[in-house]
């Protein structure tokens, strides 16, 4: 599915670029897809910031140790499951 998605971009890119007046060109796609993954890697280190704080105050009330943990994407399955 993705690749006869991918087919159909490419088969009517020409069309595409003169309907946009010209704005989608090379530069523009790769620009908007290097912000785009910007934009995502900052929503997500935000995300594991605030999940990693929530977790280590938790189980510091807990008196755990190893609460470090609560900041690696998968280490905080470990304090989860304490």
């Amino acid at each position: 599915m993705f690749y006869q998605i991918l087919r159909e971009v490419i088969m009517n890119s020409e069309e595409m670029y003169e309907m946009l007046g010209g704005y989608l060109n090379p530069n523009g796609i790769l620009f908007s897809a290097i912000l785009a993954t910007v934009i995502q890697a900052i929503v997500f280190l935000v995300y594991l910031s605030l999940r990693g704080t929530a977790l280590y105050k938790m189980n510091a009330k807990l008196g755990e140790k190893k609460l470090w943990l609560a900041f690696l994407p998968c280490g905080c399955f470990y304090l989860l499951g304490k």
